[in-house]
């Protein structure tokens, strides 16, 4: 599948995680980037919810410097939302024993990937736990479909100037594509 429902409280399309290995996926992401362009240009409204992570990136949020706040990315995954709250609001050393979290996550293929450079041996703590819920969204929301985030973008930019919605909000901008 190229896209599947999103982990949030209203009903929204992402890409999927292992859309990767279709045969041809860069191409059919960039048409449907380019289909999308098409439609906000023509004023022409479809009807699809886009995550707010597409719509980022088709305003040009790049994911490196996006400020990830955890009241944004609950557009973005609900249910890691919440756990990664819990890490934020408590104190880590209470359940030492119970959460044995390092800077890494685990793909849809079941590997670990690091969240930084050998972030198998550093340990989430009440000190360095900003640092991982801020990778863990940044890695969740553009990292683990960057390639496919890039190639809607580009198609979307080959239809629509950038400068013409740079001042949008996600939500704005779908309010411009579904009307």
């Amino acid at each position: 599948m190229l896209f599947k429902k999103a982990n949030t409280e209203n009903f929204t399309y992402t890409v999927d995680d292992m859309s990767h290995e279709i045969i041809g996926n860069q191409q059919i992401f960039f048409f449907f980037g380019q289909l999308l362009g098409k439609a906000l240009f023509d004023r022409i409204p479809v009807n699809v919810s886009l995550n707010h992570s597409i719509l980022l990136a088709l305003l040009g949020e790049n994911y490196v410097a996006w400020d990830c706040s955890l009241e944004s990315f609950r557009y973005i995954d609900n249910s890691v939302c919440n756990s990664l709250k819990f890490f934020r609001d408590n104190d880590l050393t209470l359940f030492e024993d119970v959460i044995d979290q390092y800077f890494v996550v685990n793909k849809e293929d079941g590997e670990e990937r690091e969240l930084k450079k050998n972030g198998k041996s550093i340990r989430v703590t009440n000190e360095n736990k900003m640092e991982f819920i801020k990778l863990k969204c940044q890695y969740i929301a553009y990292q683990k479909v960057g390639l496919q985030l890039t190639e809607i973008q580009k198609g979307f930019r080959s239809v629509i100037n950038p400068a013409w919605v740079k001042h949008l909000v996600p939500d704005e901008l779908e309010a411009q594509l579904c009307g």
